[in-house]
Formats: C-alpha cells, sequence, structure tokens
C-alpha cells in the first residue's frame, strides 16, 4: 500500500501550472517537515523540503487557500520518476501526489485580512 500523511509548512505560494482548462490545472508546492530526529552538529531538529503535486478540484482548493507559511496536513501517495537529463544523466524523482489537503491550525484569525471566503476549512 502507498499512503503517505505529512504535516508541514508550506516553503512558498504553490505554483500553478494553467493548461487552459480549470479542471485541468496543475499546481505544486513544497511542504517543510520537521522529523524528529535532531541534527547531528546541534540541537534542532531536522526538516525535509518534500514535493507535493496535485491535479483537478484539489489544484483550484491549492491555488485559492493555500500560501506560504501555512501549516497544512496532505495525505496522499508517494510518486517516484525517472528522467534523463540534458547532460545524458538518468535522475530520479520523488513527489507526494495529494489526494486530500486540509488547514492544520484551523480556522484563520477573525483579525486577519484574508477575505471571508479564505476562512473557512475545507479539505480537497
Amino acid at each position: 500500500m502507498n499512503r503517505i500523511s505529512l504535516v508541514g509548512r508550506l516553503t512558498r505560494d504553490p505554483m500553478v501550472f494553467d493548461t487552459g482548462n480549470p479542471y485541468t490545472k496543475t499546481v505544486k508546492y513544497t511542504l517543510a517537515v520537521q522529523s524528529d530526529r535532531k541534527d547531528k552538529d546541534s540541537d534542532t531538529y531536522h526538516t525535509d523540503f518534500l514535493p507535493v503535486t496535485c491535479w483537478g478540484n484539489r489544484a483550484l482548493f491549492a491555488e485559492k487557500y493555500l500560501h506560504q507559511g501555512m501549516r497544512i496536513a496532505v495525505s496522499g501517495n508517494l510518486r517516484s520518476s525517472k528522467y534523463t537529463s540534458s547532460d545524458g544523466e538518468t535522475k530520479y524523482d520523488l513527489s507526494v501526489i495529494a489526494e486530500r489537503q486540509e488547514f492544520a491550525d484551523g480556522k484563520p484569525s477573525e483579525d486577519s485580512s484574508a477575505p471571508a471566503e479564505k476562512k473557512k476549512k475545507r479539505v480537497a
């Protein structure tokens, strides 16, 4: 079974790749996920930066509601791909394919400058 669940913060606003049809948009973002182990040379915890990809309604949700610094929970599956770079070298890539995204810190505060529709808890 290929299932992955993560909680972390967006490192920047999601990148939208528009194909002309709103339901075939692709959205990619990077999630900073803190692990439970500390780095060897310091007392800080190790952080992994994991690429996340979503399509369709999940992409529309991410484009509209997700922003840099937000803490979100993502579940989906891990996909690996293999490609040849321009210099002829074989490369491997891993990405989380989001099947579910939700706010991990709950509802944004009322004094936030976000519009009312951004204050609703939504699940895609």
